[in-house]
C-alpha cells in the first residue's frame, strides 16, 4: 500500500491452497511500471483476461492474456476514450459488459465476443442515492451475478474528505432495450 502514487505500481501474483496462507509468486510484467487494478476473466475459449489500468497509457484501461495464470502477454488497449481506474469485466443478459471508475459515474461498455467494447451514452452510480452514506457519486465496483439477476457492489466517501472514510453499497442491475441500468434507489433482495 503507497503513502503516494510516485514511482511504480505493480500487480502482484500469489497464490494460496487454503485461502489463509498464501505464497508470493512475483510482480506480473506488461512492459509498463505503472498498472494497477486488475481484473480477470476467463473466456470461453478457457484462456484467462486481465484488463487492468496502465497509467503509462493515459490511464487507459488495458488487457493480457494468459492460458496459466502466470504467463501473460500484452494484447493492447481495450478503451482509450478517456482516463479511467478499476475495470470490471462480467457477463450478464447474454453480453459482456466492462465497467471502469471515470470519477464521475461508472462508464459502462458492453461487446458480443469480449475482444470489441463499446460505450453506452451517459454514466451509472453518477446521480447520489438516498440511503444512508450513499449521498456521493459510486466508485471502484465490483459485479456478481445470480442466475438472470446482477449486482452491483461499490463505494462512496461519504464525508466531505475522500480521504475520511468509505461506504460499501449495492444495488441491482438491469437492460433495458440494449442498455445496462442501476438504480440504485430502489429495493431488491437476494
Amino acid at each position: 500500500v503507497y503513502s503516494d502514487w510516485e514511482g511504480t505500481a505493480t500487480i502482484e501474483h500469489y497464490t494460496s491452497k487454503d485461502l489463509f496462507y498464501w505464497d508470493h509468486i512475483g510482480p506480473l510484467s506488461f512492459g509498463s511500471k505503472r498498472i494497477i487494478d486488475p481484473c480477470l476473466f476467463k473466456l470461453p475459449s478457457g484462456v484467462w483476461r486481465m484488463w487492468y489500468k496502465d497509467e503509462c497509457h493515459h490511464d487507459n484501461t488495458c488487457y493480457a492474456d494468459s492460458e496459466n495464470l502466470y504467463d501473460w502477454e500484452f494484447k493492447g488497449i481495450a478503451t482509450d476514450d478517456e482516463a479511467q481506474e478499476g475495470p470490471n469485466v462480467f457477463e450478464f443478459a447474454g453480453r459482456y459488459w466492462l465497467i471502469a471508475d471515470v470519477w464521475r459515474g461508472l462508464a459502462v461498455y458492453s461487446s458480443d465476443d469480449c475482444e470489441h467494447f463499446y460505450r453506452q451514452k451517459g454514466e451509472i452510480l453518477s446521480t447520489y442515492g438516498k440511503r444512508e452514506d450513499d449521498g456521493t457519486r459510486g466508485a471502484h465496483a465490483d459485479v456478481f451475478t445470480i442466475g438472470d439477476r446482477a449486482f452491483i457492489v461499490y463505494f462512496t466517501h461519504p464525508d466531505a474528505s475522500r480521504f475520511e472514510r468509505s461506504s460499501v453499497q449495492m444495488a441491482e442491475l438491469k437492460v433495458e432495450d440494449g442498455i445496462l441500468t442501476c438504480d440504485r434507489n430502489a429495493e431488491f433482495s437476494l
